[in-house]
């Protein structure tokens, strides 16, 4: 009876306080819907990998030289050893990603395939559609394909049994179709179309690196029979490292990490093969923090805006005091009224968030799949909903009760705008307002620098064309080379090509040289032609370029970076032969050292580099230039070539420009989330400001009235508003800023290049800060001024 009692007076509540109601149920549905998704983003990315059986007991192995160097893979004997020679792994499981060509009607077409151990249906819990989960794998040409797959290559046709004609490293063959599984989960790191068999690849190892501990082909996994074994693993790792390791020499200084694969997405940043890229924990707890700010900006609203209109009610808690009403009574009755508004903005704030939610994955690049009305996730909804109800009622609760009941009916009794609750609450709200916004200009400054910084190269209208072919195909790779090159330089839309074997963002190699402290660093290489350097306008500091003919590259020319030069202290590099410390180009001659350029990704510094031209070099890459202005046409008749030349394989181009931006999608993901966040918290918090204001005028009213009859102007009545404003946005504004500036300062150490933090950045902030405010504040001081003084001063 009484909270029916509670309800009926919250309800008449908020119909008498329209202005106040409207804008605090705005702004906590806004707050609610923020962290409502927030915590849909959180939940999915905090789940990848753990709907697997025993997933807390499943492990992955990286491989690191020094323990600086991150290699994506591991020895393919590295799993079953360590099965063999500890009780303590109970399954271990090999994974190998890798391109392959799969014949459809005259076409072939390129798929990225998983190749693993017959076990891998048993070992992860990845859903069958049809077929048994324990042979699926058993015979070496059998293999598993996903429902979208077997949609796209068999349509409504039952695919078991079926045939699939696969070229993989040069090698033709035929499959069968299996099992059918489900599409892998969205918060899976594993995402595949087509599991393949290891068999196969075993079978098919003439150069034996699948048996050797000097490659490093496959991702190793491991499930141990409880989580404690791990401490006994990782204590005897760096004996069985050495022990197996012991005859590599120049990479002895291998270490393999035990790594939780629970873990991988948020918490390594280590990629694997096979696995998809790792996301970034901090960026997370970025927009934990943001949510959580967004919501304190509503909860502070609420409290500011039910303390300036709290005037209104001291006459009716002193009636209910003298009736017999006890503190805790009206606690409850405020409480009530705060928790009403918070499930009526929650159910608001949710029906923003399913308008939003188709378009959440082409804004964020997320993919949650969110189970709406299971018992969880109502429990985490209506929680957010109660505990802001709670935090934002709590103040104004603990107001309304404290009061005498005799002071509650005397007029000159205010709660009001003005008091030090209500400026300290606007201190704060600015804070949080030019400390978001600031963090939002940096970050995005960052993006702008990465995706605009000269890299050292010219990308624009530039082609990256996928030869297509393996290592083990170098006659035939110089083949295609050699015919494409002719065929393209006849077409008039192309002006310049080159090969290459790793184009930018598409793979990399490298070896190891062992420094004086006993440590490896990681000299990277590229195998070239004579136009690489050309078609990218990169620049030669010293000596020269290639020359055309192989034949005079006696001495198996390079060209090196100026960072491999400064690295090795080459006093005069030109014509420098390279020494026994470098190993397998010892003897080689450079002939040129060009500018350095970024090769990687301006998280990491430049890095020793060394660009190859030898006959048995494997090019995985054309780069074609087109011509400004047909890039249409371009692309027509280069297909066109390729298919003239290369009729049985697919046509696989990127343009390099893209490429590089691909490298910063998290980055830019992250960006827009955290933009749109801070757009949610000014907006809030400039809708507080505008009730805020109002109420104040409003309580001010007759005061205004008698300085306009008395000449005060509109300029003079706002500077009277706003000058207290003015002041405690400078405050806010000494708080944030060093603050900001500190830990932004901390983010950006994780870029090798980084901008630096510029004072223009702060002052852009508290500009459009003070013009939002001054904006409110023209806005009501404008309404309150047009009133008429004798109609407000005959109503009081």
């Amino acid at each position: 009876m009484m909270t029916r009692h509670y309800l009926k007076i919250a309800f008449r509540v908020l119909s008498r306080q329209r202005l106040t109601a409207s804008i605090n149920i705005l702004g906590l549905a806004l707050g609610i819907g923020s962290a409502c998704l927030a915590y849909v983003v959180i939940n999915n990315e905090l789940s990848y990998d753990r709907f697997h059986r025993e997933s807390e007991n499943i492990y992955w192995l990286s491989a690191a030289v020094a323990n600086r160097v991150n290699l994506a893979s591991t020895p393919a004997p590295l799993a079953p050893s360590l099965a063999e020679d500890f009780p303590e792994v109970n399954d271990y499981l090999r994974l190998e990603e890798q391109e392959v060509l799969i014949k459809n009607g005259r076409e072939y077409f390129k798929e990225i395939v998983h190749f693993s151990d017959e076990h891998f249906f048993s070992f992860f819990n990845f859903p069958m559609l049809d077929g048994s989960r324990e042979n699926v794998l058993k015979d070496p040409r059998g293999i598993v394909i996903s429902e979208r797959m077997a949609q796209r290559y068999f349509g409504t046709k039952d695919p078991i049994g079926a045939e699939l004609e696969i070229e993989h490293a040069g090698r033709k063959d035929v499959f069968f179709v299996t099992a059918v599984a489900e599409n892998p989960p969205a918060n899976s790191s594993i995402q595949f179309d087509a599991v393949f068999s290891y068999h196969y690849l075993l079978q098919n190892d003439t150069s034996g690196r699948r048996n050797s501990w000097k490659d490093f082909p496959a991702t190793s996994f491991i499930r141990l029979r409880q989580q404690s074994d791990i401490q006994i693993l990782r204590q005897a790792m760096p004996e069985f490292t050495g022990r197996n390791l012991s005859s590599l020499g120049e990479v002895s200084d291998i270490h393999f990490n035990i790594r939780a694969l629970a873990n991988y997405h948020l918490r390594d940043r280590y990629s694997a093969n096979g696995l998809t890229a790792p996301s970034d924990m901090r960026y997370l707890k970025i927009l934990g923090f943001i949510a959580f700010i967004i919501l304190a900006v509503a909860c502070l609203n609420f409290i500011t805006l039910s303390n300036a209109a709290s005037s209104s009610r001291f006459t009716e808690v002193g009636v209910r005091k003298t009736m017999g009403a006890i503190s805790s009574q009206l606690k409850v009755q405020f409480w009530t009224q705060s928790i009403l508004i918070s499930f009526i903005a929650m159910l608001l704030g949710l029906f923003f968030l399913r308008l939003c939610w188709p378009y959440l994955e082409t804004f964020t690049g997320f993919t949650p799949n969110l189970p709406w009305w299971t018992l969880k996730v109502v429990v985490a909804f209506f929680s957010i909903a109660l505990f802001t109800g709670v935090l934002a009622g709590a103040y104004p609760a603990y107001l309304m009760s404290r009061y005498d009941p005799v002071r509650s009916f005397k007029s000159d009794l205010r709660a009001g705008g003005n008091n030090m609750v209500t400026r300290l609450g606007l201190v704060f709200q600015f804070t949080l307002s030019i400390g978001l916004m600031a963090c939002t200009m940096i970050i995005l400054q960052q993006q702008h620098f990465l995706k605009n910084r000269n890299l050292g190269i010219s990308e624009e209208q530039m082609m990256v064309i996928s030869t297509q072919l393996e290592r083990n195909q170098p006659d035939r790779s110089a083949q295609v080379v050699d015919q494409m090159k002719q065929r393209l330089l006849q077409e008039p839309a192309v002006q310049q090509v080159a090969a290459v074997s790793n184009s930018f963002t598409k793979g990399n190699s490298a070896f190891f040289l062992e420094t004086d402290e006993g440590t490896h660093d990681a000299v990277f290489f590229y195998d070239v032609d004579e136009l690489y350097v050309p078609i990218l306008d990169i620049a030669i500091q010293a000596g020269r370029n290639f020359r055309n003919d192989l034949s005079d590259n006696q001495h198996n020319d390079l060209l090196v970076n100026e960072s491999f030069v400064k690295k090795y202290e080459i006093v005069d590099p030109v014509g420098y032969i390279l020494d026994d410390r470098f190993a397998g180009e010892a003897g080689s001659r450079i002939v040129g050292v060009v500018e350095d350029f970024h090769y990687l990704d301006l998280r990491q510094e430049i890095r020793p580099l060394i660009l190859r031209k030898n006959k048995d070099a494997h090019f995985r890459h054309l780069l074609v230039k087109v011509v400004p202005g047909a890039l249409t046409e371009s692309v027509t008749a280069i297909r066109r070539a390729w298919k003239d030349i290369n009729p049985n394989l697919p046509f696989d181009f990127s343009f390099l420009d893209e490429d590089l931006q691909q490298q910063y999608q998290s980055e830019t993901r992250w960006g827009k989330i955290v933009s749109i966040s801070s757009l949610f918290a000014l907006l809030i918090a400039s809708l507080g400001l505008f009730g805020l204001m109002a109420l104040i005028l409003v309580e001010r009213k007759k005061e205004l009235s008698i300085r306009k009859i008395l000449g005060a102007s509109f300029s003079g009545v706002s500077w009277l508003v706003s000058r207290q404003l003015l002041t405690l946005i400078l405050i806010s504004g000494l708080i944030a800023i060093p603050l900001v500036w500190y830990g932004m300062n901390i983010w950006l150490e994780s870029y090798a290049y980084r901008i630096i933090i510029s004072p223009l950045t702060f002052l852009s902030v508290m500009i459009i800060i003070l013009v939002l405010v001054g904006s409110m504040v023209f806005v009501n001081t404008w309404r309150a001024h047009r009133r008429e003084p004798a109609t407000v001063l005959r109503s009081e």
